[in-house]
């Protein structure tokens, strides 16, 4: 059984969850703002630590103007994640400001990415922060 928020649908075993979900606040100092979690296979032979790292290599390469702000290994709900706080820039959209959180979750990996058009606020960074450290394993994952 798969819970998809609103209800839950009886998945096949050898079905992949590669749903994705968005969010956005309403309150107006964090106008802007996104968050969007998707879900994927962890690559075989990979942890989180080396997927981060892939992860910051594919950016380098396709996201012009990239620079990586910061990189923190920790853990949230005891398992562990790499935040990431990244900007780059595009003719279409601008300075974009994310700050991502990839988690480990057994042959999955989860990625939290929180974004904005220009550069967020602090506020807006600290409540970010907040948000992706207040993830918690469900029975269902």
């Amino acid at each position: 059984m798969q819970n998809i928020g609103e209800g839950s649908l009886q998945i096949p075993s050898d079905w992949q969850n590669t749903s994705v979900n968005i969010f956005a606040p309403a309150r107006t100092e964090l106008q802007g703002v996104s968050l969007t979690v998707t879900r994927e296979k962890m690559p075989f032979g990979m942890d989180v630590a080396a997927y981060a790292k892939a992860q910051i290599d594919l950016m380098q390469q396709q996201l012009p103007h990239f620079v990586l702000l910061s990189q923190d290994a920790r853990q949230v709900d005891g398992l562990p994640v790499y935040l990431l706080e990244v900007q780059w820039e595009s003719p279409q959209a601008g300075h974009t400001h994310q700050m991502l959180m990839l988690l480990q979750l057994e042959a999955r990996v989860l990625h939290f990415c929180a974004s904005h058009i220009g550069a967020m606020s602090q506020l807006m960074r600290q409540e970010m922060v907040d948000l992706l450290s207040s993830f918690r394993r469900g029975t269902l994952a």
